[in-house]
């Protein structure tokens, strides 16, 4: 045999072997760059001809361009991966949710406004958060050691998130109850002037919640709305005053008992406008003694017409004529006296008139609370109402609970409790108010407790008004907004 076949044969095959070593050293095509079954085929021979599996698969992993998994997660990853795939769950159905979109608290109270701008911010920056939480995940090393040090950091992010997640579902859910109510009254309202069927179960469902609100000691909310809106003004004001008279008639054993027909009475009290094309006027609590004609003749409808809806709640009716009346006969529709007038009409009296002071003035100013007591104490005092009565309004004290407001050192808090004296009208100053922004501007990591009953505490000066709160809360206690 010739020698030279041999060599050849030797030749052919060394230059085999090193085609395929280099081969299996070459970098794996990409998938637009040869057909897939090729690449597979690929992939299988070099595993074929190596025990280092996982090497080669993450090699093949690295050139593709999309998302690399780590080989094997920890028990510690996978559990985050599912707890943040679930929070971004209920953060895309929070932010679905029709809560987010609509707002009837003060000043916007058009039910088609956006939400509180402080709790849109914190929403936005908590998915943003969450989302890129999320997205590390998958990019965690290969070691434990490494992804257990990176999970640390990944599940204090997320105990964030859930906090602010609880923080937004409960202003969503106080959001929605509060555009149910004013909703529902609207409607009730409207079966009134239609002379509909009105079932006194749904009003009593309205009255009752606002009651077991008074009980719980829940901050007095005061809902405003555009005098133009009639329909969603009206509600709201009608809710505002029956929470008053809810807080005032608990105070007292007399109006106890009948707290619950009491706080009816106040939703359905000024359906009277509603028949009209005009709206509230404007300054009528400046203006008692000289009332516009619009404002007597309400009294007169509204009374007709509870008395066809509600036959057998005669305080309805009586209410609803008689609650502009003042025991010296300078009141209004008949100018009746002391001797006409009960001691419900009394309370109603003396609550209108505080709530309708309140509520005065442009929607982006703060509510006249102080002001408000004062001058309808200076009408108990005077005789036109009751001062027995109007003291009562002393518990709700010149500043309720759940006021923001601003002290005399610059500081700004909120109102967390009131005096429970009802007598002495110089213990109404003894709030208790938890600083959210001290003198100089810093914000404490936790509200500061400050108790106002010592001589040596500063006062308070003034309400913040809505936009004040959206500026000083929105970074820190957005949910007090």
């Amino acid at each position: 045999m010739n020698m030279t076949e041999p060599q050849m044969l030797l030749g052919k095959i060394a230059a085999l072997r090193e085609r395929l070593e280099k081969t299996a050293r070459e970098p794996l095509s990409r998938p637009e760059d040869g057909p897939p079954h090729d690449r597979i085929l690929e992939l299988r021979s070099r595993l074929e001809k190596s025990d280092d599996y996982d090497t080669i698969l993450i090699q093949d992993l690295k050139k593709d361009e999309t998302r690399r998994f780590p080989t094997q997660w920890t028990s510690q990853a996978r559990s985050l991966l599912v707890f943040g795939k679930n929070l971004v769950t209920e953060l895309k159905d929070l932010g679905n949710s029709f809560c987010l979109l609509e707002g009837l608290l003060e000043p916007q109270g058009d039910t088609g406004q956006k939400f509180s701008p402080a709790l849109i911010k914190v929403y936005k920056e908590t998915a943003s958060m969450a989302d890129t939480a999320l997205r590390m995940i998958p990019n965690f090393p290969d070691s434990p050691s490494g992804q257990l040090q990176l999970c640390a950091g990944v599940e204090a992010i997320f105990q964030v998130v859930s906090q602010r997640l609880r923080i937004l579902k409960g202003a969503c859910a106080r959001n929605e109850n509060e555009i149910h109510k004013v909703r529902k009254l609207v409607s009730l309202h409207g079966q009134i002037i239609r002379g509909e069927e009105v079932h006194l179960a749904e009003l009593h469902a309205i009255g009752d919640t606002l009651l077991q609100e008074a009980r719980r000691g829940d901050p007095l909310v005061f809902l405003r709305e555009d005098p133009s809106r009639l329909e969603r003004h009206l509600a709201c004001k009608s809710i505002t005053l029956a929470r008053v008279i809810a807080r005032v008639s608990l105070q007292d054993g007399s109006y106890r008992k009948d707290a619950l027909e009491l706080v009816c009475a106040s939703l359905v009290m000024d359906v009277g406008f509603l028949p009209g094309e005009h709206s509230v006027p404007e300054g009528v609590e400046k203006n008692w003694d000289t009332p516009p004609r619009q404002l007597e003749s309400h009294c007169w409808t509204g009374s007709e017409l509870l008395k066809i809806s509600f036959p057998e709640q005669s305080l309805y009716a009586e209410t609803a004529l008689k609650h502009h009346e003042n025991l010296d006969g300078s009141g209004f529709p008949s100018g009746l006296k002391a001797a006409d007038l009960s001691r419900a009409v009394r309370l109603f009296s003396a609550c209108e008139r505080y709530v309708s002071r309140c509520l005065s003035g442009p929607l982006d100013k703060g509510i006249k609370s102080k002001s408000a007591l004062a001058t309808t104490l200076q009408d108990g005092e005077e005789g036109r109402l009751d001062k027995q009565v109007a003291n009562l309004l002393l518990g709700l004290s010149f500043y309720p609970c759940g006021t923001a407001v601003e002290l005399s050192d610059g500081s700004m808090g909120m109102v967390l409790a009131t005096p429970n004296s009802t007598l002495d009208e110089s213990q109404t100053h003894g709030q208790v108010i938890a600083i959210f922004r001290e003198a100089d501007g810093t914000v404490p990591t936790r509200p500061r407790i400050l108790d106002l009953v010592s001589h040596s505490s500063p006062s308070i000066l003034r309400c913040l008004s809505q936009k004040e709160k959206e500026e000083v809360l929105s970074g820190s206690h957005p949910e007090w907004n």
